[in-house]
């Protein structure tokens, strides 16, 4: 599969992770702005994946050698407030992200976006 196939495939499973997270985790994970919402942020998340995951991963390369997946979840954690502090930027009319439940709500949003990452880099 050639290489923007791949992006516009990821982009796509993510548009449907948001939409499942919505509906599933509603309590702590919400999109508003409709499709134009989800579009946005999975947009924004594809884009983080691709440009920004890689440079942390290399940059605490010698950390997950020392401390396992505690760093993992560490840079699952930058990627989701990075995430929801560009969403801040964005016209409330387009798209917002609200995460709530406090660190419970973060490190569960962090686990299944961080999870979703791991298995669209490692089968597509």
């Amino acid at each position: 599969m050639s290489q923007p196939n791949r992006l516009l495939l990821r982009f796509a499973l993510t548009v449907a992770l948001l939409l499942a997270m919505n509906r599933w985790m509603s309590e702590m994970f919400f999109v508003g702005g409709g499709w134009t919402g989800v579009v946005a942020v999975a947009a924004l998340v594809t884009l983080l994946n691709v440009l920004v995951r890689p440079l942390l991963d290399l940059v605490t390369l010698p950390l997950k050698l020392l401390t396992g997946g505690i760093v993992v979840m560490a840079v699952n954690l930058v990627i989701l407030l990075a995430l929801e502090t560009v969403t801040r930027l964005y016209d409330p009319h387009i798209a917002t992200l609200t995460l709530e439940g406090g660190l419970r709500g973060w490190l569960l949003a962090a686990i299944v976006l961080g999870t979703a990452n791991w298995v669209m880099k490692e089968t597509l």
